[in-house]
């Protein structure tokens, strides 16, 4: 028989399991008979606190996949936007030209895009890929900056972000 409980030395998820147990054997109950209903009630309100936390704290594996996509995106994102500035730096006409093409593009849907939103982010990101993919003098850009490869991580992080997100939002 369990006459006392340290509380404080249970983590979140034992004091988690342990109050669940509990208000599972109240529950469909007559608290007000039992002369308890008070105690029960902010058990009940402290106990969707913790869960509330718990769960945020935790996380869902598809929400920890979202996570590490949009940081793999971002990186990507952040990888070609330094490539293309370091090809801007080049002492190379030709390079600086082709660079400042697809900085103007970039810049139509802003260089720190990644601090958005999850939607906003996947929205300008979409736009900047197709126009990228599509303008002629922009694919002529990225073929002289041979940027092709870091182009196409970026296409692939986006690709794979908005797959895990769209799991996770069915779930």
């Amino acid at each position: 028989m369990i006459e006392r409980i340290n509380y404080y030395r249970l983590n979140n998820q034992e004091l988690f399991t342990l109050i669940k147990s509990l208000l599972s054997i109240f529950t469909g109950v007559d608290t007000t008979a039992l002369g308890f209903k008070v105690w029960f009630d902010k058990l009940q309100k402290a106990f969707k606190d913790l869960e509330d936390s718990i769960g945020f704290e935790m996380g869902s594996a598809l929400t920890i996949k979202v996570v590490e996509a949009d940081d793999l995106r971002d990186n990507c994102f952040k990888a070609f936007k330094s490539y293309i500035t370091a090809c801007s730096l080049r002492n190379n006409t030709e390079w600086g030209v082709a660079a400042d093409t697809i900085s103007r593009i970039m810049n139509k849907y802003g260089m720190l895009l990644y601090n958005e939103s999850y939607s906003i982010e996947s929205a300008l990101l979409d736009k900047l890929i197709l126009e990228l993919s599509q303008d002629t003098e922009a694919i002529k850009a990225l073929e002289t900056l041979q940027a092709g490869v870091w182009f196409q991580d970026l296409i692939a992080s986006q690709d794979a972000f908005i797959e895990v997100w769209q799991r996770r939002r069915e779930d």
